[in-house]
């Protein structure tokens, strides 16, 4: 086995000691969330699915399943995306009590977390800080070599996360 060098692909990415990337993509009624790691071939996804918010808004339960969740991936790291200005305060406000359940399950789990810019994310993971919905899309696909499609947009904007925050490291 060749020796890795401070440039190489396994040195930087960890390959060899595997690590598990997590996003979460906040909405009002559900949870999208992916888990990532990388090996010799590149990222691959280990986990993505929806956590669907308790119709009563339970915090406690809605704190059980996102905790449960990190506690069992064991993330290296937990993106989320940065809330910027919403005209729907109501629902900007909904999403950051929930990101705040997610930051805290982080804290208690000893887990680090990032919030990054959407437009950063955009520019990352596209190589287009003006990209669309469509756009992300297509670039998790090909950057996970995706061959099934998921429901939701949500999925594929925590894969994204996920993705920035393995690249970040």
């Amino acid at each position: 086995m060749r020796k890795a060098n401070k440039f190489s692909t396994e040195k930087r990415l960890g390959y060899k000691k595997r690590e598990n990337f997590m996003g979460f993509d906040v909405g009002t009624h559900r949870i999208g969330y992916g888990v990532i790691y990388w090996n010799k071939s590149g990222p691959k996804i280990l986990k993505a699915g929806m956590i669907v918010k308790d119709k009563k808004f339970s915090f406690l339960k809605d704190f059980k399943k996102i905790e449960k969740l990190i506690k069992n991936v064991k993330p290296k790291l937990v993106v989320l995306e940065k809330i910027y200005f919403s005209r729907n305060v109501t629902n900007a406000l909904s999403v950051a009590e929930v990101q705040g359940l997610i930051k805290y399950a982080c804290e208690k789990s000893k887990v680090k977390f990032l919030e990054v810019h959407p437009k950063s994310l955009k520019l990352k993971i596209s190589g287009d800080g003006n990209a669309d919905k469509n756009d992300i899309k297509n670039s998790v696909n090909y950057l996970l070599k995706i061959n099934k499609k998921f429901k939701t947009d949500d999925i594929y904007d925590a894969l994204a996360l996920a993705l920035y925050g393995s690249m970040f490291i």
